[in-house]
């Protein structure tokens, strides 16, 4: 008979963890306003997704464009199963400088980043996403990773 490996199955959580010791009558806002009810599906690694994240990494050091964020972006990725993140980002030109319209709401052109609830988004739909948002949601994206990769965390301590 199988057996379910409950730590396994994907697990979606709030991206923005409403803190424990908050009473009910208070009121919270996300550290990013708006975001309360964003979540993100997570979907621990397999062998393969290790194996896949250790070839990036070894492969990467020799390159001088090696850096910490590629490895968070794969390591997104390899664990992407949806999000319902929908948020409005400033356009930005090839150069990637922000598109200015004084005569906006918003002082500059926008774009509308959608991931999808579904998690089918090619490699590329979503390395275009989330190279649009701002760092500090893909820092809190990685930490929710982290809940379900612990050995993917740069701190671990060996077994």
């Amino acid at each position: 008979m199988p057996v379910p490996i409950s730590n396994f199955f994907p697990k979606m959580v709030q991206l923005f963890k409403k803190p424990e010791n908050l009473e009910e009558s208070e009121e919270w806002k996300a550290p990013i306003p708006g975001m309360e009810e964003v979540w993100v599906r997570l979907v621990p690694p397999t062998w393969d997704a290790d194996r896949q994240r250790q070839s990036f990494i070894n492969n990467e050091r020799e390159s001088a464009l090696y850096s910490f964020l590629d490895v968070f972006q794969l390591e997104i990725w390899l664990t992407y199963g949806g999000t319902n993140m929908v948020i409005v980002v400033p356009k930005r030109d090839e150069n990637g400088k922000v598109i200015w319209k004084p005569e906006n709401e918003f002082g500059c052109v926008t774009e509308i980043v959608k991931f999808d609830e579904g998690g089918k988004l090619t490699i590329e739909e979503f390395a275009d996403r989330i190279g649009k948002l701002p760092a500090e949601i893909v820092d809190y994206w990685h930490t929710r990773v982290l809940e379900v990769a612990p050995q993917w965390s740069p701190f671990r301590q060996p077994r």
